[in-house]
């Protein structure tokens, strides 16, 4: 504990890499809330050389560059782990183990925190991930002394796998960006696209759990019957054999071919005027731990169609239409039923922004510092 009565916390970012993510904005965003507006001090692990210090210093936080030697060896011997090594020698108050590996180091507690479980789930993660998760995994969360996720969802899921007693496990859930943020960046990027042609928006990764393929054939359905001069456009990084699989399936057909963008990775302020101006965002993910997308599409002011999964409904409640995203025909069903009704899009814009105002990254901080100032 520091003199002005602060608890340091030394936080593992030494897996975040520049490549933008739901992980690095939770970091930087709840950390940051939290180093403002509670006692905690936070003091963040990163690698060295990789350029997260002026991003981490945007949230006032505090970082530590560290060596990265010994991170695949802490996988194995998490008392290895630079972030646990820092701990030790500042006396931290906790050890925040933010990603994987799960760090627990002797004399100072640590807090978990899991996003999700793909890495248990075949097809959702390389097979090194869920081997790591079914031999050490469970090993380490046993010494957590506290387990944080991401929604009431999730800490169901982890309690049903047994990797934490429910009681110690705790929702601290993500929160949209600072709503003036995104206007003003929005508006700065507003002639990105010629608004005269309507489009459809998904902003994701390309891999399986995101089911990018039963969109794509759910949106020629739609550009079929109702779609008229709809386009689709995919943001996100575009790398890996999923993204192959659906470039293939985008150039095999006249309809995709000539209605389907694919951007790539696009930067803040991009992506806040895609989301803003499209006529609908689509969240088709067959598996979320909370899904930050739909947070920026109820903030950013779109109406969105998401999939029929516990956290999507959790989050979204009554602010999206769902849709079944094994059914591609259900899919573009619900597509044209947006394309046709404006009455339906104000609507859910509305519920959106209503929705969206109940998540916080400062609310989010506060429920963190209970989880630490609990700690036995």
């Amino acid at each position: 504990m520091r003199a002005s009565g602060s608890l340091e916390i030394v936080v593992d970012g030494t897996a975040l890499t520049r490549a933008p993510g739901g992980a690095r904005t939770r970091l930087a965003a709840l950390y940051g809330a939290a180093a403002r507006s509670t006692r905690l001090d936070p003091v963040v692990a990163v690698r060295g050389g990789f350029g997260l210090g002026s991003f981490l210093a945007a949230e006032n936080l505090k970082t530590r560059p560290v060596h990265s030697f010994s991170l695949n060896a802490a996988r194995l011997v998490p008392a290895f782990h630079p972030a646990a090594r820092l701990a030790v020698v500042d006396k931290a108050f906790a050890l925040a183990a933010e990603t994987l590996p799960v760090i627990a180091v002797r004399g100072i507690p640590t807090v978990v925190t899991i996003h999700d479980l793909r890495f248990f789930k075949q097809g959702y993660s390389p097979l090194c991930h869920r081997l790591y998760a079914r031999t050490f995994l469970r090993r380490n969360l046993k010494k957590a002394a506290a387990v944080v996720t991401v929604s009431a969802t999730m800490a169901d899921e982890i309690a049903s796998f047994g990797l934490a007693p429910r009681q110690k496990i705790f929702v601290v859930p993500n929160a949209p960006p600072p709503s003036e943020a995104a206007d003003r960046e929005g508006r700065a990027s507003s002639d990105l696209l010629d608004e005269s042609r309507p489009y459809c928006l998904c902003v994701s990764r390309f891999e399986p759990r995101k089911n990018l393929l039963r969109l794509l054939e759910a949106f020629e359905i739609f550009a079929r019957g109702e779609g008229g001069e709809y386009r689709l456009i995919l943001a996100g990084s575009a790398s890996g054999s999923d993204a192959r699989s659906c470039l293939r399936r985008i150039a095999a057909s006249q309809i995709l071919s000539r209605r389907v963008e694919v951007l790539g990775v696009v930067d803040e302020g991009k992506k806040q005027a895609l989301v803003r101006d499209a006529a609908f965002t689509l969240h088709p993910s067959l598996y979320e731990g909370f899904g930050m997308g739909i947070l920026e599409s109820m903030t950013w002011g779109s109406p969105m169609a998401c999939s029929s999964i516990p956290a999507h409904w959790e989050v979204a409640f009554r602010a999206a239409s769902f849709f079944d995203p094994y059914d591609p025909a259900d899919m573009a069903a619900i597509m044209a039923r947006l394309a046709r009704s404006d009455s339906l899009r104000d609507d859910l814009r509305d519920a959106g922004k209503e929705r969206a105002a109940r998540f916080s990254w400062e609310r989010s901080a506060r429920l963190l510092e209970e989880v630490y100032t609990a700690l036995p």
